[in-house]
């Protein structure tokens, strides 16, 4: 963050929509944290009960990789959290 902003960069921070449990390890360690500083923007795309679509077993070509149709309405939704974060 200190080297972002040095440079004049806005950083927004972006979960990635794995469907881990909350209290998983990587969340409680770089997530959380990262969430109680308020000066940060975090676009969290980890989280079922926003985003259910996205995690439907049907926009998935194995467990983990989105196919056509899952990759077209992750980019929406990022789309759309990333002009939310804009008002």
């Amino acid at each position: 963050n200190n080297i972002a902003d040095a440079h004049q960069i806005h950083l927004i921070y972006l979960v990635p929509n794995l469907s881990l449990n909350e209290s998983s390890d990587w969340k409680v360690h770089l997530i959380h944290p990262l969430q109680e500083d308020s000066n940060l923007e975090i676009i969290d795309m980890g989280q079922p009960q926003i985003y259910p679509g996205l995690f439907s077993p049907e926009q998935y070509h194995d467990k983990v990789h989105l196919h056509e149709d899952g990759a077209n309405l992750y980019t929406q939704l990022l789309v759309d959290a990333y002009l939310e974060l804009q008002h």
